[in-house]
C-alpha cells in the first residue's frame, strides 16, 4: 500500500512538472508562429489579429508590448523548461552509465541548473518589487515616465496609457507650459502631452460635454500654450495621465507588481517541482524501479512454491521406497519383484 502511494505521488509530481514546463515552450512556440505568420501574411493577417484583440477591449499597440514582453520572458524560460522536462522524464535512469558524462550524472546536472535558475530568480524579483515597492531603492517608474518620449521607434509606454485617455480624460504623460519649457535641460521629452512632434494620438474631447470641458482645450490654445502642433479647430485634453498611469499600473497592488509577483510564483513552483524529483524516495538505479521489484518478489513466490512442491514429492518417495525395504526385509515382497 505504501509503495502505490508513493507511486502515485511520485508520478503526480513528474506529470504536472512536465506539463508546466511544456506549457511554456508551446507558449513560446506559439509566439513565434505568429511572427512568422504576420511576417510573411502581411497586414491582412495582422488585422486580423488586431480586429480579434480590439475585442477584448486591448489596443494594437498594448498588444504590441504584451507580445514582446512574453516573447522575450518565454524566449530566456523556454531553454531552462526544455532541460528541466528531459531531466524529469528519464528521472528512473538518472545513474545509468549511458547519461555519466565527466564522473557526473548530466540529468542530475540540468535539473540543479533548472532549481538554481528558477530559485534564484524568484526570489531576485521578489526581493527587487518588494524593495521598489517600499521605496527603499531610490528609484521609482514615474521618473522614468517623465523622462519618456511618447511615439517613438521604441516606445514601450504608449499601448499601455493610450486606453486611459478617453476613461480618466488625460492626455500622454505631461504638459508643460511653454514658459516653464524655455528652463528645461536640452533633450527633455515634447512639452505637448510627451508626443514626439507635438502630436497627440487617442487624446481628442467634445468642448460641449459638461463633464469633459474643465480639461479639454482647443488646438489653437493648446498649440500657442503647449506647444502643440494640431489642427487649430481640434480639442484635445491637455492633463497629463501621469497620475493616473503611477495609481493604476504602479500602485500598491498594480498591474504591474501583479505580473511580476505572478512571475515570481511560476518560478517558485517550478523550484519546488524540481526540489520534489531530486529528491524521489526510491529511484535511482535502472535495477530499482517499483516495477522490477514487484516482479522480483512474484518470481521468489513462484519458486518458493515450487521448491516446497518438489520437496513433497521428495519426501513422498522416500516414505514409500522405505515402505518397500521393511516389506523386503520381512519376506512379505520378493526383491526381484516389481509392482
Amino acid at each position: 500500500m505504501q509503495r502505490c502511494c508513493t507511486s502515485v505521488y511520485i508520478s503526480t509530481i513528474r506529470t504536472f512538472f512536465i506539463f508546466f514546463n511544456g506549457f511554456i515552450i508551446l507558449l513560446s512556440v506559439g509566439l513565434i508562429l505568429y511572427n512568422l505568420l504576420v511576417t510573411f501574411g502581411g497586414a491582412a493577417i495582422e488585422d486580423v489579429f488586431e480586429e480579434v484583440i480590439t475585442n477584448f477591449g486591448i489596443t494594437p499597440s498594448m498588444f504590441s508590448y504584451i507580445l514582446t514582453t512574453s516573447s522575450l520572458l518565454c524566449g530566456l524560460f523556454s531553454g531552462i523548461a526544455t532541460m528541466g522536462m528531459e531531466a524529469a522524464n528519464f528521472r528512473n535512469h538518472w545513474d545509468n552509465p549511458i547519461f555519466q558524462v565527466c564522473g557526473g550524472s548530466m540529468l542530475r546536472t540540468k535539473m540543479g541548473i533548472y532549481s538554481v535558475v528558477t530559485g534564484v530568480g524568484s526570489l531576485t524579483i521578489v526581493v527587487l518589487c518588494t524593495l521598489l515597492q517600499t521605496d527603499i531603492l531610490p528609484f521609482t517608474f514615474s521618473h522614468v515616465l517623465e523622462l519618456w518620449t511618447l511615439g517613438g521607434p521604441n516606445d514601450v509606454f504608449s499601448g499601455l496609457i493610450e486606453p486611459l485617455q478617453e476613461e480618466y480624460m488625460c492626455c500622454g504623460i505631461n504638459f508643460v507650459n511653454q514658459t516653464e519649457a524655455e528652463i528645461l535641460p536640452i533633450g527633455s521629452p515634447p512639452t505637448c502631452g510627451s508626443y514626439v512632434g507635438g502630436v497627440p494620438i487617442g487624446c481628442e474631447c467634445d468642448p460641449n460635454n459638461s463633464t469633459t470641458n474643465l480639461n479639454c482645450e482647443s488646438g489653437q490654445i493648446a498649440n500657442e500654450v503647449y506647444g502643440c502642433n494640431i489642427n487649430p479647430d481640434e480639442f484635445i485634453y491637455t492633463e497629463g495621465c501621469l497620475d493616473v498611469f503611477t495609481e493604476k499600473y504602479l500602485s500598491e497592488f498594480g498591474t504591474f507588481w501583479i505580473i511580476f509577483y505572478c512571475i515570481a510564483a511560476a518560478l517558485f513552483v517550478g523550484f519546488l517541482l524540481s526540489v520534489f524529483i531530486c529528491c524521489e524516495p526510491g529511484t535511482g538505479q535502472i535495477d530499482d524501479s517499483g516495477e522490477d521489484e514487484e516482479q522480483d518478489e512474484i518470481d521468489e513466490i513462484k519458486y518458493k512454491n515450487k521448491y516446497l512442491d518438489l520437496r513433497e514429492k521428495y519426501q513422498m518417495l522416500v516414505k514409500n521406497a522405505q515402505q518397500y525395504q521393511a516389506q523386503v526385509n520381512q519376506g512379505m515382497l520378493n526383491p526381484g519383484y516389481h509392482s
